[in-house]
């Protein structure tokens, strides 16, 4: 069972989690730290959440480069292929985020994700 903090909140409810095959999974401290005070990408709220550019499920992985700020709703939207990255990935400010995701994708991947979103894991088939 987690302990209040002095705000009152939950010491583990300020982790951000994420599933890869109904496994939880939180983003690195480090993922954390490099969003930590920055605004959300698309609508400049904060708090944030480290959002995978790339997912876990499609092999992003726990590098700080690996992340974006997103709202915790924007973040939501993303996950769920319901709003696209691209108009508000500036090449200029995510040009070692978006280089980084090259590591883990190919260009038409990447560029197919970011202008309609990644597949669900429910959608995904396998090969067998």
């Amino acid at each position: 069972m987690s302990k209040l903090t002095s705000s009152g909140l939950r010491s583990n409810s300020l982790q951000r989690r994420t599933t890869l095959g109904g496994r939880r999974l939180q983003a690195s401290e480090a993922q954390r730290a490099k969003v930590a005070g920055l605004p959300c990408l698309v609508c400049g709220r904060s708090p944030v959440d480290p959002a995978h550019l790339v997912p876990q499920r499609f092999g992003g992985c726990d590098d700080p480069d690996c992340v974006i700020p997103l709202c915790r709703a924007h973040h939501w939207l993303i996950d769920r292929a319901r709003l696209p990255l691209a108009p508000y990935l500036d090449s200029d400010h995510f040009a070692a985020e978006l280089a980084h995701a090259l590591a883990h994708v190919t260009a038409a991947q990447l560029r197919a994700a970011l202008q309609g979103g990644w597949p669900a894991p429910w959608t995904l088939q396998s090969d067998d």
